[in-house]
C-alpha cells in the first residue's frame, strides 16, 4: 500500500507540474531556459544545442505555437535545471 501511495503522489506531482507548464507559452518557457543558462533569448541555436533539439524545433515552438509533449517538456525542464546547477557551480 505504501508503494501505491508513493506512485500516486509522484503522478500527482507530475500532473501538477504539467498543468502549470501548460499555462505558460513556449516563448515564456524558452525565455526562462535562456535566462537560467545565460543565453540570449534570440540565440535559438544555443538554446537548441543546450536541450538537444534542432534549431527549427525551437523556431516552431517560438513562432508556430507548437509545443513538445508534456513528458518531453518536463524532461527538458529537468535538463535545463541540471545544466544551470552545473554552470552555477563552475562559476563559484
Amino acid at each position: 500500500m505504501e508503494e501505491a501511495e508513493r506512485i500516486y503522489q509522484q503522478e500527482r506531482t507530475v500532473a501538477r507540474r504539467n498543468s502549470d507548464l501548460n499555462k505558460l507559452s513556449m516563448k515564456t518557457i524558452v525565455a526562462m531556459w535562456a535566462k537560467k543558462l545565460g543565453i540570449e533569448e534570440e540565440d535559438t541555436n544555443a538554446i537548441a544545442e543546450a536541450i538537444g533539439v534542432s534549431n527549427s524545433t525551437v523556431h516552431r515552438w517560438l513562432h508556430d505555437g507548437m509545443r513538445p509533449r508534456p513528458r518531453e517538456l518536463g524532461g527538458y525542464m529537468r535538463q535545463i535545471e541540471m545544466m544551470a546547477q552545473r554552470l552555477n557551480k563552475s562559476n563559484l
